[in-house]
């Protein structure tokens, strides 16, 4: 069981694990977002990059929620009820990653889109031309 030195110390470990989070959290993944852009997707305008991050975002909130509790569920099945870790990893892990899956697939597939629509492309006449074959 824990005592309050231990209980104390958590307490305070995750306490200060929150405050740097809820500052440091956006900052980060704007970062992120700027330099995966600057990677992969130059061509497109930062500003729609970052919204499409923005709007990908707003889940989250609710979708932390379930997270929490699957998070308490392995914590309180591996600590306090010592089940196997793996078994434990495995029930909780699974649907913990669809979760997050909820999060980052619809992000991916909306900045495919935008840096689909900002690839240049070529005309198609010019490309039809530039085809043909003229007869000698």
């Amino acid at each position: 069981m824990l005592d309050l030195t231990e209980f104390a110390a958590g307490s305070v470990g995750i306490g200060l694990i929150a405050v740097v989070c809820w500052f440091a959290f956006v900052p980060v993944l704007e970062f992120l977002s700027r330099t995966i852009r600057s990677i992969v997707a130059r061509n497109t305008d930062p500003k729609q990059w970052d919204e499409v991050l923005y709007v990908s975002l707003k889940p989250a909130a609710l979708l932390a929620i379930p997270g929490m509790i699957l998070w308490i569920i392995w914590v309180t099945g591996f600590y306090f009820l010592g089940a196997n870790f793996f078994v434990i990893s495995y029930a909780v892990g699974i649907p913990s990653h669809i979760l997050a899956a909820c999060l980052y697939v619809p992000l991916l597939y909306r900045w495919y889109k935008l840096w689909d629509r900002s690839v240049p492309r070529p005309d198609s006449e010019a490309s039809s031309t530039s085809l043909e074959v003229t007869p000698s």
